[in-house]
């Protein structure tokens, strides 16, 4: 068994925040004893004494079974897990964490490396899930399947590490399904925005007016199109999260 992560996203289902959790994690304290927990120590964390089955643990904090860094080598990328290397091409270093728990479970599964090393070369990310696109002097992030607030703040820490010599425009919609904590996770978005390399940040919806007020002016925030109808094919492009990279004469 494996989480992939625990956050609030989905959240009006829940109580709270710790019920997510008890509910997720429910997965490794059902796992059978012949089976295998597979936890990430800087996403999760659980009393292992609650666990019948065998653990494995990964993560970037050097207190796991597998212990990884990311190197840097002529402008290339590699993943090093226990000494060894696995080349991560540049647009996929968000995904580090995926690729990692996904390297620990090949080999507890005795799968031989190059398979995995093979599916990372040949890997495009899907439609609306962070896949890049192209268009003249534009590079085009479209991140717009869905949003929530770990989502988001992975997607602007990933523009972040984007260098390129024009301006860095993110178009923001509401995150729904927050319940209770919804105003405070769009203001709290606003403070992301704010110590990040973003130069124009465009709004649209009426939660994230609470993010538009709480941006600093020199990030050039727009929040007027809030009132944009909704069956503009504006918004079918930007949905809910689609951030742009232009090459933009400064």
């Amino acid at each position: 068994s494996y989480i992939t992560n625990i956050s609030s996203a989905h959240i009006k289902n829940f109580n709270s925040i710790d019920e997510i959790y008890q509910t997720k994690t429910y997965l490794y304290k059902s796992t059978n004893v012949n089976g295998i927990s597979f936890i990430n120590t800087d996403k999760i964390l659980i009393n292992k004494d609650k666990i019948k089955s065998k653990i494995t643990t990964f993560g970037f904090n050097n207190k796991s079974d597998f212990n990884a860094s990311i190197l840097e080598k002529n402008n290339k990328y590699y993943l090093s897990i226990n000494n060894k290397k696995i080349f991560i091409p540049k647009q996929l270093l968000h995904l580090k964490d995926t690729i990692l728990a996904a390297y620990v479970i090949v080999r507890s599964l005795n799968i031989n490396n190059k398979v995995l090393e093979d599916s990372i070369k040949s890997f495009n990310l899907p439609r609306g899930r962070g896949n890049i696109i192209n268009y003249n002097n534009y590079m085009i992030i479209d991140d717009s399947y869905n949003a929530n607030p770990a989502s988001v703040k992975l997607a602007i820490k990933r523009i972040n590490n984007i260098e390129i010599k024009g301006k860095k425009i993110l178009v923001l919609g509401d995150m729904l399904e927050l319940g209770n904590i919804e105003l405070e996770a769009h203001k709290e978005i606003s403070k992301i925005i704010n110590s990040s390399t973003l130069d124009i940040i465009i709004t649209y919806g009426t939660l994230t007016k609470k993010t538009h007020l709480n941006i600093i002016k020199s990030k050039y925030s727009f929040g007027s199109i809030w009132c944009i109808s909704k069956k503009s094919p504006f918004i079918i492009l930007v949905n809910v999260l689609l951030a742009i990279s232009a090459d933009l004469k400064s």
